[in-house]
C-alpha cells in the first residue's frame, strides 16, 4: 500500500499493517503513551514519523 508523500498523518489501520499487529494494539499503544496521535473528529491519526520506529 503506497502512502501519498504529502500526507503528514497515517491511519491506525495503516500503522497496524505496517507493524504487523492489530489496530487494537496500535490504539492500546496510543492510550498508554507509547505512540503519539491526533484526533481528527472521531478519527485517530498518527504522524508519519511513527513508521520509522522499530517496534511498538
Amino acid at each position: 500500500m503506497e502512502l501519498p508523500t504529502e500526507s503528514r498523518y497515517i491511519s491506525v489501520a495503516y500503522a497496524a499493517r505496517h507493524f504487523g499487529v492489530s489496530p487494537q494494539t496500535i490504539r492500546r499503544a496510543i492510550k498508554v503513551g507509547r505512540l503519539e496521535s491526533v484526533r481528527v473528529g472521531r478519527l485517530l491519526r498518527l504522524p508519519r514519523s511513527v513508521l520509522s520506529l522499530m517496534s511498538i
